[in-house]
């Protein structure tokens, strides 16, 4: 990603396919050969001329000025499970045969190996999992790409490293990104809820 020319985008949405007029500001992936299920993350400035609703103005076409960013996000897996696991329940049903040659059984139902399996043998293979978020501005951005599993949701702790990353590799081509990751905030001490029966300390 280092064409700052601004072209016709296509992805990957949840239902389909989405298009709009953009420039790729960075991208990160956490796949490594041991992970067989990673996530993927792409920041796009967004382009595209749109009403004040948001929607893309008629006719499509690029904009004057940017209009915010597009934030794409996939979860991937190659794992696949025992056909209507009782204890998985997930995937979609695919003959054994045409499993990907990097597909691996799932370690709680423990489907069988590949080399096991034949057209007659079903099994459930996970789908990738697609999102997009339209951000009309840095702080939205920050807030897609918060981290729901982080105890803290202040300071740098609220991102995940592969969202951090993904800033840092941004900032380095958008001023308006830059200028997000350089704010500086006072460190707030965070004072935990007191539970009725619960014994203050």
């Amino acid at each position: 990603m280092n064409d700052d020319a601004v072209r016709e985008v296509l992805i990957r949405g949840s239902l389909g396919k989405l298009v709009f007029y953009g420039v790729p500001l960075a991208e990160v992936s956490t796949e490594t050969p041991r992970r067989p299920r990673w996530i993927e993350m792409e920041l796009y400035r967004d382009w595209t001329a749109r009403d004040p609703d948001g929607r893309p103005a008629q006719p499509v076409r690029p904009a004057e000025a940017a209009a915010g960013y597009v934030l794409h996000v996939t979860g991937r897996s190659v794992v696949y499970h025992e056909h209507e696991s009782g204890s998985c329940r997930t995937g979609i049903p695919v003959p054994g045969r045409r499993l990907p040659a990097d597909a691996e059984p799932c370690e709680v139902c423990r489907p069988p190996a590949p080399g096991e399996l034949d057209d007659a043998d079903l099994v459930d293979t996970e789908e990738d999992r697609h999102a997009t978020h339209l951000c009309p501005d840095t702080e939205t951005v920050l807030v897609r790409l918060r981290d729901p599993r982080s105890p803290a949701r202040s300071g740098p702790e609220w991102l995940s490293a592969p969202a951090q990353r993904l800033l840092q590799l941004a900032a380095a081509r958008d001023d308006g990104i830059a200028g997000a990751t350089e704010v500086v905030q006072w460190l707030l001490w965070k004072r935990q809820p007191v539970y009725p029966g619960a014994s203050a300390r």
